[in-house]
C-alpha cells in the first residue's frame, strides 16, 4: 500500500512539473525576460521606422557623420524602398575613457535599433561588438582596424577597412620600393599602436629592410606636456633611411614636432590613425615627411568615388576625408544589403552582406564569413603642406 502511493505521488509531481515547464517556455518566461535580439526580427517590407545609431565624437571636426548625413539625405530624396524610413540617432562618442562599452549597452537597450555604425577607436569598437553581438544588433565599425574585431565568429560584426597586419605589410613593401633598407620602429604603448609595431617587422625583413631599432613609450595624459627629445636623442646615433611611427593623434603630431627640432629629416611612415586635418593642424610643417597608410584614396579616379567627392563638396564645401568617405559607404551599404534582403532583420542583412560581393567608392569588395574586409587597396598618401596626396597603391593579401 505505501509503495503504490509512493509511486502514484511520484506521478503526481512527474506531471506537475512537466506542465510547469511547458507553461514557463510558452508564456511566463516572456512576461519577464525575452532577449532583445528576438525583438529586432520579423515586420513588414518595407518597414514603416527603422533606427539606425552613429555613436561618434561630435568636436566639429569634419568626420563620419556628415558622410552619413548626406547618405541619408541622397536616399531620402530618391523613390528607393527604404526612402525616408531610416531614422539616425546621432550618440556623441567621448574620446579617451576606458568604459568603451557604456554607449553599447545604452543603444542595446533601446529594442528599436536594428544596425550601429560608429565608434571611431578600435578599443571601443571591440568592446561594443561583444554586445551588439549578443543584443542581435547589426554592426559596421568604419575605422577599426585591429583584427580581434572579427576574429570570434560573430555573426553581426563587420569590418569595413584592411587591419593592421594589411597596413603593416603595405608599408614595408612600399619601404622597398622607396629604397629605405633601414627603418627604425617607435611607436606608443596601446594596443593599436603596438599591433602595427610588431607586425611592420615580419613583413619588413621577408622583402629585405632592416628594422633598425624598436624604441616604445607611454603616452602622458596630457600630449602637449610630454616631451619626447630625450628619447629621440638616443635615436640620432642609429643609421636610418625612414622610421615607423605607429601611434595616434594627438601623441604622434608632438613627436613629429619634436622630431623637427631635433633635426630629424627621415621620412615618416604610420598607420591610418594619422589619417586626418588635424596632422597638419597639429604639427604643422613637421608633417610634411610624413607617409601613411590608409583605405581611402582622396586622389581616387573610380567613377563612384568622383561623383561622391563632387556631391560631397557641394553640400559641405569641403572634400571628404577618411571619415566622411567611410561613413558614406557604411550607411550606403546598410541600405544596399537591406533593399537586397527585402529585410531589416539583422541577422538576415548579414548572411546578405556575407554572401555577395559589393561595390563601393573604391571599387568592388567582399567579406570572409567572419566579417573581415577584402578587396580594398592599401593607399599610401604624403601630406603636402596640409594635404593628403596619394602616392601609392598597395595590393595586399587580407
Amino acid at each position: 500500500m505505501t509503495r503504490t502511493f509512493a509511486l502514484w505521488l511520484l506521478r503526481i509531481l512527474l506531471a506537475i512539473a512537466v506542465i510547469g515547464g511547458v507553461t514557463y517556455w510558452l508564456v511566463a518566461r516572456d512576461m519577464y525576460y525575452r532577449p532583445t535580439a528576438a525583438l529586432r526580427t520579423g515586420g513588414q517590407w518595407p518597414p514603416d521606422n527603422v533606427k539606425v545609431v552613429v555613436p561618434w565624437p561630435q568636436d566639429g571636426r569634419m568626420s563620419l557623420i556628415e558622410g552619413v548625413t548626406l547618405a541619408i539625405e541622397e536616399l531620402n530624396r530618391s523613390n528607393r524602398p527604404l526612402a525616408n524610413r531610416i531614422r539616425v540617432q546621432l550618440i556623441d562618442e567621448p574620446v579617451g575613457g576606458t568604459d568603451h562599452g557604456a554607449i553599447a549597452r545604452r543603444v542595446a537597450a533601446d529594442r528599436e535599433v536594428k544596425a550601429v555604425i560608429g565608434h571611431e577607436a578600435s578599443e571601443a569598437a571591440i568592446q561594443s561588438a561583444v554586445t551588439y553581438e549578443g543584443e542581435g544588433i547589426l554592426y559596421l565599425s568604419p575605422k577599426a582596424t585591429l583584427s580581434r574585431l572579427t576574429e570570434h565568429g560573430f555573426q553581426l560584426v563587420f569590418r569595413l577597412v584592411p587591419d593592421d597586419e594589411s597596413f603593416a605589410q603595405a608599408l614595408a613593401h612600399f619601404a622597398l620600393t622607396q629604397g629605405w633598407k633601414r627603418v627604425g620602429v617607435l611607436y606608443g604603448r596601446f594596443e593599436q599602436g603596438e599591433a602595427l609595431a610588431r607586425w611592420f617587422p615580419h613583413y619588413a625583413i621577408s622583402q629585405g629592410v632592416v628594422p633598425a631599432y624598436f624604441r616604445s613609450y607611454l603616452p602622458a595624459a596630457d600630449y602637449r606636456q610630454h616631451d619626447f627629445r630625450q628619447m629621440l636623442s638616443t635615436m640620432r646615433t642609429e643609421t636610418t633611411d625612414a622610421i615607423l611611427l605607429s601611434d595616434q593623434l594627438p601623441w604622434a603630431a608632438k613627436v613629429l614636432v619634436d622630431m623637427q627640432a631635433m633635426g630629424f629629416t627621415q621620412p615618416v611612415l604610420a598607420g591610418d590613425k594619422l589619417d586626418s586635418s588635424d596632422a597638419w593642424r597639429l604639427a604643422g610643417k613637421a608633417a610634411n615627411n610624413l607617409y601613411l597608410a590608409s583605405a581611402v584614396d582622396p586622389d581616387s579616379q573610380h567613377a563612384e568615388y568622383l561623383a561622391f567627392r563632387q556631391r560631397f563638396f557641394d553640400r559641405f564645401k569641403s572634400y571628404p576625408g577618411y571619415g566622411s568617405s567611410q561613413g558614406y559607404e557604411a550607411f550606403r551599404l546598410f541600405v544596399d544589403a537591406a533593399e537586397k534582403s527585402q529585410s531589416v532583420d539583422p541577422i538576415v542583412v548579414a548572411t546578405t552582406l556575407k554572401t555577395n560581393e559589393w561595390t563601393g567608392l573604391f571599387g568592388p569588395f567582399k567579406f570572409s564569413t567572419d566579417g573581415a574586409i577584402s578587396g580594398r587597396s592599401v593607399i599610401i598618401k604624403r601630406m603636402l603642406d596640409g594635404v593628403f596626396k596619394t602616392v601609392a597603391e598597395e595590393e595586399v593579401s587580407q
